[in-house]
């Protein structure tokens, strides 16, 4: 039910789910985190699979069940054999 665009949408948001932990971490405080000699290596932090996980909860999908059976249909109606 997800569309390209929800996972792109769901990619972008597991990559700010690390930045949010990186600034909570750091107490909220961003110039805290930027004056930080680790900072590149902080933005380089890997997403995790759980990040992608969580990420799912927050992003809705945008195609329908309906969608779905109306793209199946018209995909046996006009395939190439």
């Amino acid at each position: 039910g997800y569309s390209g665009s929800d996972i792109a949408n769901v990619c972008r948001e597991a990559a700010l789910m690390q930045m949010r932990k990186r600034l909570f971490n750091n107490s909220g405080d961003l110039m805290n985190l930027i004056n930080n000699p680790n900072f590149e290596n902080e933005l380089k932090a890997p997403i995790t699979h759980q990040d992608l996980i969580d990420s799912l909860g927050n992003i809705c999908k945008s195609v329908s069940k309906k969608d779905l059976e109306d793209y199946d249909k018209w995909t046996q109606e006009f395939k190439s054999s």
